[in-house]
């Protein structure tokens, strides 16, 4: 078919090009959603361990049933909280053990409200044991007799403490740490308290509620609204590597858009045709209008997001997940697509100007669409090839590379050639490239008014 033949159908179908775009782009805004569990992305599909996990998820982890107080399981959704003392000493003296105890009240009945307003507590949304909460009470007894300076009475032993109060002794590794025993073995001071908190998550509602459960715990604590003034508290819970990499992502996110910036300003840049001219005795740099392209270096970035709105929107209307190493997929395609520009512009630029815009089209077309092709082709060849990976990090990122590349050569070979030719027409009628207005030949730049000049 011959290349006429193809500019005509561009620049007829430019339109639908436009909305074959908006319409792909619905995926996004129904089904985009990152998936950043960085267990499941860094882990091959078919892992024995998930296999095994899996196991200890349907038989020990979501439900009352399942759960035996204290002792944690595999994806069993929890929060783990530390507490020391602001001046490092014991968290055992009699002032902090009574902030201690504020702090677990207060944990067990705060109310917390989700964006959609539904209104809970700890109690709604905890594992139970035996009809009731698991609120560390191992923690809250031991705590509960430093605050009254009845450790004396009560001979607290360790790693054991066995207690008249209790049927089975208090396994103490996991409630202090860095404790120090008296000369008779029993705990005279520890540098830390270890409580946590186990989660429902049986039900969608309850896996809402327990992650807004999480984060707005861990929340308070990192803006200091919590209940205490003696103790410093650290968390970890179950979702703190997806938020840490959500908020990375945030932070980095303006930096992507000075790129992006960038990238654009240099693209219009580099498209400018500078011509030296003996003005006075002086050699004096002027833009030739006629001949730079700095809409086309608008239009290859703008052909280029329309392929990567494109290929994402795609695969989100066919479920394929977007995961976290998917957002570097954009500005990798966006360089490709740059390069395409340039190497179009350059083979038009290498055409003689005397032919005809069908003729100069041809001509570019001739070279740089062979080099496009082929390096379109290798390239979406090779992420294609590795998506052969297990990883699914990987394997993600190399299908919507490959799909951003393939509508990156088609939008390039359709609105980008539409585009050029009608710059051509422009260039052939001696107009500004830019305002469409007639220009005047640079060899008589010296001689003109300012009002010409410009």
């Amino acid at each position: 078919m011959q290349l006429l033949s193809i500019v005509v159908l561009t620049r007829t179908h430019g339109l639908s090009l436009s909305f074959l775009t908006i319409g792909l782009s619905s995926g996004i805004f129904l089904n985009f959603k990152i998936v950043r569990d960085v267990h499941y992305l860094y882990a091959p599909l078919d892992a024995e361990w998930k296999a095994e996990e899996e196991v200890f998820h349907k038989n020990w982890a979501a439900t009352d049933e399942q759960f035996y107080p204290g002792k944690d399981v595999l994806r069993r959704k929890g929060l783990y909280l530390i507490v020391t003392s602001k001046d490092g000493g014991s968290i055992l003296r009699r002032d902090q053990a009574q902030d201690f105890l504020v702090l677990l009240d207060w944990i067990a009945t705060e109310n917390f409200t989700t964006p959609e307003g539904i209104r809970y507590n700890y109690r709604d949304i905890c594992l139970q044991f035996q009809n009731d909460c698991f609120t560390n009470s191992h923690a809250r007894f031991v705590a509960d007799i430093y605050s009254k300076s009845d450790q004396r009475k009560f001979n607290i032993t360790y790693p054991k403490f066995y207690s008249e109060y209790s049927t089975e002794p208090i396994d103490m590794m996991n409630t202090i740490g860095g404790a120090t025993l008296d000369s008779n073995g029993n705990v005279k001071a520890a540098e830390a308290w270890m409580i946590l908190y186990q989660l429902k998550q049986h039900s969608e509602r309850m896996m809402e509620l327990s992650s807004h459960f999480e984060q707005a715990i861990s929340e308070r604590i990192k803006s200091d609204r919590i209940p205490t003034h003696l103790l410093n508290v650290y968390y970890f819970h179950s979702q703190t590597f997806d938020l840490e990499l959500a908020a990375e992502n945030r932070r980095v996110a303006p930096r992507f858009s000075l790129t992006f910036a960038i990238l654009v300003t240099f693209s219009v840049l580099c498209t400018f045709n500078i011509r030296w001219l003996d003005i006075g005795g002086v050699k004096t740099p002027v833009i030739d209008w006629v001949l730079s392209k700095p809409g086309m270096g608008v239009v290859g970035v703008v052909a280029t997001l329309m392929a990567i709105i494109s290929a994402t929107g795609l695969l989100l209307i066919f479920d394929v997940k977007f995961v976290d190493m998917c957002t570097v997929m954009p500005f990798l395609s966006l360089t490709i697509g740059i390069d395409d520009t340039f190497l179009m512009l350059a083979a038009w630029h290498e055409t003689d100007r005397k032919a005809s815009v069908e003729d100069r089209i041809e001509a570019s077309m001739r070279h740089a669409a062979v080099s496009i092709s082929i390096t379109s082709l290798t390239d979406t060849l090779a992420f294609l090839i590795g998506a052969i990976t297990p990883l699914p990090a990987v394997l993600y990122f190399c299908y919507y590379s490959a799909a951003a590349i393939a509508f990156i050569f088609l939008y390039s070979m359709t609105i980008f050639v539409a585009f050029l030719s009608l710059q051509g027409r422009w260039e052939e009628q001696c107009r500004n490239s830019t305002f469409y207005v007639e220009t005047k030949a640079l060899d008589s730049y010296e001689k003109a008014s300012s009002l010409e000049r410009l």
